[in-house]
């Protein structure tokens, strides 16, 4: 089903040419170095888009439990989150009139939950990571659990 699902969002939505633009915006701010850490993520964000019925867009954090990440790199990446924001909210802007659109067919629904399952990302790219449904599942069985042997 979900394979259905990956080729209506390519086939009649166009969705290849969300994450080619996505790829291009992320390769050209990761050579400018100075936008790496925004790079990262759209590249992160078309790797997404390419598969957005199997894949989940999650926070760093959630996969890497052991590893600390550079505070300098750290702080860098807020500096840049804070230089994105506006540009980010105009982003999200239109993808919400794009997901209100496609809210009017009925094949345009599961597009819409798409998009709007990846605004938070569209925001704030930073550290964001695609995993695949599976590990996103295995993850919060861990975390389920975890917490249930915890109490």
């Amino acid at each position: 089903m979900r394979t259905l699902a990956n080729l209506l969002w390519h086939i009649p939505f166009c969705g290849f040419m969300a994450a080619i633009g996505a790829a291009f915006a992320g390769i050209f701010l990761v050579c400018t170095v100075v936008g790496a850490p925004i790079g990262l993520g759209l590249l992160q964000y078309a790797k997404f888009l390419l598969t957005p019925f199997d894949s989940h867009m999650v926070d760093q954090s959630f996969v890497q439990k052991e590893q600390t990440p550079n505070p300098l790199w750290k702080a860098y990446s807020a500096i840049v989150t804070i230089c994105w924001i506006p540009f980010g909210l105009l982003l999200v802007c239109v993808l919400i009139i794009q997901g209100i659109g496609m809210c009017f067919t009925v094949i345009g629904i599961p597009n819409a939950m798409v998009i709007w399952k990846s605004l938070g990302v569209a925001l704030n790219p930073v550290s964001k990571v695609c995993v695949s449904h599976y590990q996103f599942e295995q993850v919060n069985r861990e975390k389920k659990i975890a917490n249930y042997e915890v109490k």
